[in-house]
């Protein structure tokens, strides 16, 4: 059986890299100490989305129906036309974009 001082000597700085999940030196993650595996980023954003509220859904649907813009519903919830745009979807709301001004 191999030693716990061999298996993490394969992380080692300098050693080749093997694919996403190399770890990396601890300097390039802060002062966390040791190694540190890395971390996809998409995950990352996916699991820092704000959950949406009975209470959001109930206004979101108020501003769709008053014919709100797209960038104004964004702007009163606090949150992106993007995130805006996918809850309309699965509400099933219609929501316009910000009509632009013709002179």
């Amino acid at each position: 059986m191999r030693s716990l001082a061999f298996r993490l000597s394969i992380f080692a700085p300098g050693s080749p890299k093997s694919g996403p999940t190399q770890a990396k030196p601890s300097s390039e993650h802060g002062s966390l100490g040791g190694f540190v595996p890395c971390v996809d980023e998409r995950i990352i954003s996916v699991m820092a989305r704000k959950p949406w509220s009975f209470k959001e859904d109930r206004r979101l649907m108020e501003l769709a129906k008053s014919s709100a813009s797209l960038e104004e519903a964004a702007k009163v919830l606090g949150r992106s036309p993007d995130a805006i745009k996918r809850m309309a979807l699965r509400l099933g709301l219609s929501l316009k974009p910000k009509a632009s001004k013709k002179g």
